[in-house]
């Protein structure tokens, strides 16, 4: 594949070969973020940043470019097919086409936000893969379309929030009854009843707005139930999704260990809400980085195959253990490995299957 990209921070209309697996080696400021951005962009959409921790949308696209009105793109073909290209023109939205263009996963932005603690999302990462889709069952595609419809109907009454509950004076209704007394006695002896009639008017006023508060504070309850409801419902979908779900994770993470070292394996328990790695019978709870990586390479081997694109900044790694790795791992069926490298000694010894693209800052 040729990867073709004019983003900031790399001379405009770059043209590099990308393989399955890629290293891409150089200074600080010699463009391996950009070249990695522009790898990622046309596969997945998304934009991540320099240091690869948040996602760059909206006003903030801008920084991709040399010039202000320049169209910004980054396309990958093969041969003279196009593979997928990303392209944004002045202050537009960005758009994805081509053959390939926004389906495949960025796997490592999906896996690593999930493992950082909030294991329902990675369920849904699990649901949503290639691997997910062929191991779903049609009891596990209810409850999911249960939990969206719920989630919209949450949205749709949140919209209908009536607002805060007003401050309620007493009930003026005895106030407004005694001034209407007083005026029919006061219209029964003859006299002036003009002061007695604003007295009436005044206590009636008093009484709508009372009334008007206190329809208020009964929306306000009744749309209060209604969400305690409406969450009551969407925790039950959850509860349940995870119960039929949790088959499916174990099956996953049984492939997934199979990609680690001997005496290792990852387990899923999505009650507990809890991915555990084991190193020969010992739970490991807290994982370093380069722990991390490894399960995030292994289960995305898993679960995209060929579809996924892993972009990975050297921080995140122990080098000797990603040489050792990208060396066992060098004929997987990870579609793609983007690592973006501060500097590499010459005498480290490079796999034949890696594709190297030495960067002159």
């Amino acid at each position: 594949m040729i990867l073709e990209t004019n983003i900031k921070g790399y001379s405009p209309d770059i043209r590099t070969p990308v393989e399955k697996l890629n290293i891409f080696i150089g200074k600080n400021e010699s463009g391996k973020s950009s070249l990695a951005l522009g790898a990622t962009l046309p596969m997945t959409g998304i934009a991540l940043d320099e240091l690869f921790r948040g996602k760059l949308t909206g006003r903030n696209l801008k920084s991709l470019r040399h010039e202000d009105d320049e169209i910004v793109f980054a396309q990958l073909s093969l041969g003279d097919v196009l593979l997928a290209r990303w392209e944004q023109e002045g202050k537009g939205n960005p758009s994805v086409s081509g053959k390939v263009g926004g389906k495949y996963a960025d796997v490592w932005s999906e896996l690593r936000d999930a493992l950082a603690g909030y294991s329902p999302k990675l369920l849904l990462c699990i649901l949503n893969s290639p691997r997910g889709q062929e191991l779903i069952t049609p009891e596990i595609t209810g409850v999911m379309a249960r939990y969206e419809e719920t989630q919209k109907e949450i949205a749709k009454h949140k919209k209908a929030d009536p607002g805060p509950i007003p401050s309620m004076p007493p009930d003026p209704s005895e106030e407004a009854l005694a001034a209407f007394e007083e005026l029919e006695r006061a219209a029964g002896k003859g006299v002036d009843v003009r002061a007695y009639r604003k007295r009436v008017a005044s206590a009636c006023s008093e009484l709508g707005r009372w009334k008007r508060g206190k329809q208020r504070v009964e929306a306000r309850a009744a749309f209060d139930r209604r969400a305690a409801e409406l969450k009551a419902i969407l925790s039950g979908h959850k509860d349940h999704l995870i119960r039929v779900s949790q088959p499916v994770a174990d099956e996953v993470c049984a492939a997934a260990s199979t990609h680690l070292r001997k005496g290792e394996s990852i387990s899923l328990d999505l009650t507990a809400n809890t991915l555990v790695f084991t190193r020969n019978a010992v739970p490991h709870l807290a994982p370093s980085r380069t722990l991390e990586a490894w399960i995030i390479m292994a289960l995305g081997s898993v679960l995209w195959g060929g579809k996924g694109v892993l972009t990975v900044p050297d921080l995140q790694w122990d080098f000797k253990n990603c040489v050792a790795w990208l060396d066992a791992t060098a004929r997987s069926d990870l579609g793609m490995v983007s690592l973006t490298l501060a500097s590499l000694k010459h005498n480290v010894k490079l796999h034949d299957a890696w594709n190297v693209v030495r960067l002159e800052g």
